[in-house]
């Protein structure tokens, strides 16, 4: 064959297959633009607060007129309790000082985890810079969470200055909450 018939025969060829492609495209059906926007990611949902219960016990103070012949109630102890803290005795403290303190106690939530382990390391290296802090277990639907938190006393900008130093330290986003 010609030399010159074989150049014409590949672009005739080229331009077919060109043609193949390019016309469905360009008289094909527009895309829908209201179209929904998929993630990409397969991330796990945030559980919700606010669905949440805390219990609480509340003991009855003692009197000092008549002793008691049952036994003392013993509050209930959850797997992670935080660190023992003296209790003032009911006697002492006027009526006025439990609203004071109440406001002197702040917790701060450090982290979340679903894993244990994690939690515990975590509190490991709490504890190694010299931070006091204690695990809460919360369920929140069928998941287990572990709760890393920490009790600051004091007023809330000291709580507020503790928080940023852990903040900046750790890398994380904590909340600071008032302590029932």
């Amino acid at each position: 064959m010609d030399e010159l018939v074989k150049q014409r025969l590949v672009g005739a060829v080229v331009l077919a297959l060109i043609a193949v492609v390019l016309i469905p495209w360009m008289f094909g059906s527009p895309k829908d633009p209201r179209m929904t926007i998929q993630p990409s990611f397969a991330g796990t949902p945030v559980p919700n607060v606010a669905n949440q219960r805390n219990e609480v016990v509340l003991l009855e103070p003692q009197s000092t007129s008549a002793p008691r012949s049952e036994p003392e109630p013993t509050p209930r102890r959850f797997l992670s309790e935080p660190a023992p803290r003296a209790m003032p005795s009911p006697q002492a403290t006027p009526s006025a000082a439990p609203a004071a303190t109440a406001s002197q106690s702040w917790l701060l939530q450090l982290a979340s985890y679903s894993n244990r382990a994690a939690a515990d390391d975590f509190r490991s290296r709490l504890s190694k810079d010299g931070y006091v802090s204690y695990r809460e277990q919360v369920k929140v639907g069928a998941k287990t969470y572990y709760r890393v938190r920490l009790k600051v006393n004091g007023s809330k900008e000291q709580a507020e200055a503790v928080k940023t130093r852990i903040e900046k330290k750790y890398r994380l986003q904590a909340k600071l909450l008032p302590a029932r």
